[in-house]
This record gives C-alpha cells, sequence and structure tokens, in this order.
C-alpha cells in the first residue's frame, strides 16, 4: 500500500485512471469478487481486496518472497522479480527493522 500511494502518477492522469488507490486495484479485472470502482473507492475495502490478492498470489507462488510475490502484484503473470517487487521488498525490509 505504500509503494502503490506514494510512488506513481495515477493521480494525474485521473480521467483515463481504471484503478483505485489506497492498494491501486483495477478493479475490472475482479469483478468475480463483487467489486466495482464505487466499492474500492471505500479505502477498507480496497485494502481488504488488495490483501487478499496478496494472500492469493502468495498462496499460488513457489518458495514466495515479498519481491516476487509484489511483482506479480504489479503485473499479473509476471514471472520474474521486477524493479518494483525488488523495491517493494527494500521497502519492507527498511520498515521490519524499525
Amino acid at each position: 500500500m505504500y509503494m502503490e500511494t506514494t510512488h506513481g502518477y495515477y493521480d494525474s492522469i485521473y480521467p483515463l485512471r481504471v484503478t483505485v488507490l489506497p492498494m491501486n486495484i483495477h478493479y475490472k479485472y475482479w469483478k468475480e469478487l463483487a467489486i466495482n470502482e464505487k466499492t474500492m473507492e471505500n479505502p477498507s475495502k480496497n485494502i481488504d481486496v488488495g490483501a487478499l490478492l496478496l494472500k492469493r498470489i502468495q498462496d499460488r507462488v513457489t518458495d514466495p518472497t515479498v519481491a516476487k510475490i509484489a511483482s506479480i502484484y504489479n503485473v499479473l503473470g509476471r514471472e520474474i522479480v521486477n524493479q518494483y517487487g525488488a523495491r517493494v521488498a527494500t521497502i519492507y525490509k527498511k520498515i521490519t527493522q524499525l
């Protein structure tokens, strides 16, 4: 959630936006979860759906790491860690060392 709300330009192209912060949920991809844009505008529900998606990714990945999970969250179907996933892992490491 920190990465999604602090890194990016999502609000600068608002008319074209198809995702909703704080978890940057692409609600059209997840219709089977009974969500829509209005539902995702509720921060609590948005975070719940983001956490559910992260958990589902974690459960399906072999040897899950923060970097792998975040990379897939960023780009569904990704098979290798991308810059986004590496950055999330760095943030996570810093936060957990506090």
